[in-house]
């Protein structure tokens, strides 16, 4: 019998982290969602940053940065793609800037960046919080000439919704740079608890123990000064995944962080990220 979680062995614990089991069109779906970003960059021309440096200058050290047009200055939603930490690149959700920069959650436009990282097995978890911190550094860096506000909204989804847990929890740490100040958090049916990845097939490229699977754990590292923070997760999301978000909540909570967690409905782990922009997404609601 292999690695028990909660319960789950083998087959079962699998299927409960299979993101493509729910989702039959996943690959349609992602496809699409790349077609229409490659379009959002041939309309829009966003800024190109690269942020690796001699040790870990690779490809995917690297974002694209949407601004408005207008007056300005803009706070700026920067995002962070999923991929089960092995997969995609920066570009994957590029087609969401046009729902920030017509409206943003601000009842205003707000600025899209789309933060890339390596991926496994060219880097490991540690490196990739390391890497989306140089991210929102290369930004904060050069916010007055961007014509960037400096008041930052950072979002995730699934992979990269652990990312963005971790940047306020222990990016400072893990990086030497200063703690980057964060207006507030939209985790996107993520993984908050990654004893069970490490104890399933996702681990395959990730090649973790449980200590260090609990360490790179948001639910591990709680902190009260957390900014206001969104968990949401997919109708059509695992269980697991149902689950793991609102024992988040429930945990963040406690501490008295200002949370919300929600269901978006008739939606998988992949088109959730198409309702996001909708005029009456429970997203856009949230932070004003």
């Amino acid at each position: 019998m292999g690695a028990s979680y909660r319960g789950m062995t083998g087959r079962v614990l699998d299927d409960a982290y299979a993101t493509r089991r729910l989702a039959p069109d996943c690959e349609a779906i992602l496809a699409r969602q790349a077609r229409e970003g490659e379009a959002v960059v041939r309309e829009h021309r966003p800024l190109h940053l690269d942020y690796g440096n001699e040790t870990d200058n690779t490809p995917d050290t690297c974002l694209d940065l949407f601004v408005p047009e207008g007056e300005g200055p803009w706070p700026l939603v920067a995002f962070i793609h999923g991929g089960y930490w092995q997969r995609l690149d920066h570009t994957a959700v590029n087609f969401m800037a046009p729902r920030f920069l017509e409206r943003g959650m601000l009842e205003r436009g707000m600025a899209f960046a789309s933060l890339g990282y390596s991926v496994a097995p060219h880097a490991s978890i540690d490196e990739m919080i390391v890497h989306c911190m140089r991210g929102l550094h290369a930004i904060l860096e050069q916010a007055p000439s961007l014509n960037l506000s400096g008041e930052i909204h950072l979002g995730g989804h699934s992979a990269g919704a652990q990312l963005a847990a971790m940047v306020p929890l222990a990016g400072a740490r893990l990086s030497g740079l200063p703690a980057v100040p964060l207006r507030s958090l939209l985790l996107v049916s993520g993984v908050f608890d990654l004893e069970p990845i490490a104890k399933c097939f996702v681990n395959d490229a990730l090649g973790l123990d449980v200590a260090e699977a609990r360490a790179l754990s948001p639910m591990f590292q709680l902190n009260p000064e957390l900014p206001a923070t969104q968990i949401l997760y997919a109708e059509r999301d695992t269980f697991e995944f149902h689950r793991q978000s609102l024992a988040f909540a429930a945990e963040l909570a406690g501490l008295g962080v200002a949370v919300r967690a929600a269901c978006v409905e008739d939606c998988d782990h992949f088109d959730i990220l198409d309702e996001l922009g909708r005029a009456d997404s429970v997203a856009l609601r949230w932070v004003r």
